[in-house]
């Protein structure tokens, strides 16, 4: 699987078919009235990890958001959406996508269980785990900008 643009919302989508009905989040409540809420339920372990992740950026918005921009400008410009790690030209991109891997498992406080299992999801391709890394920043940032503008509370 090529992840990159389109089908890096095609990777969250096609999760989706690998969760039990029964283990997805449920809308619990929803409050249209101001102010709106909606509560949601899901797996305890699964929401944990989500507010580590969310908890984490808020921790050093600043820092990871920066981080984000430089690794993300750099794979823009070395043009590394279509490809695999297999496919990079020299040992300096490859260098890249290794350190970049790592300073996002450490900014963004993963654990060995966390970074084992997104190895196992890329099939240890470290190009493809640096996109999901990004887009998984992507999808909590917002998050993250509702909790500290205390619009959300996990």
């Amino acid at each position: 699987m090529v992840i990159g643009g389109g089908s890096v919302v095609n990777f969250f989508s096609s999760m989706k078919n690998h969760i039990h009905p029964k283990a997805l989040p449920n809308v619990h409540r929803i409050q249209y009235a101001s102010p709106g809420v909606m509560e949601l339920s899901a797996i305890i372990e699964v929401t944990g990890d989500i507010k580590e992740l969310v908890v984490s950026i808020c921790a050093s918005l600043t820092s990871i958001s920066t981080t984000y921009y430089v690794i993300h400008k750099q794979y823009i410009s070395r043009q590394m959406a279509q490809k695999k790690m297999a496919q990079l030209d020299n040992e300096e991109d490859k260098n890249f996508v290794r350190d970049s891997v790592i300073e996002l498992h450490e900014k963004l406080n993963l654990s060995p269980r966390q970074v084992m299992s997104l190895t196992k999801i890329s099939k240890g391709d470290q190009l493809v785990e640096l996109k999901m890394l990004m887009a998984m920043y992507r999808r909590a940032k917002p998050i993250a900008d509702l909790q500290m503008e205390n619009k959300a509370r996990l």
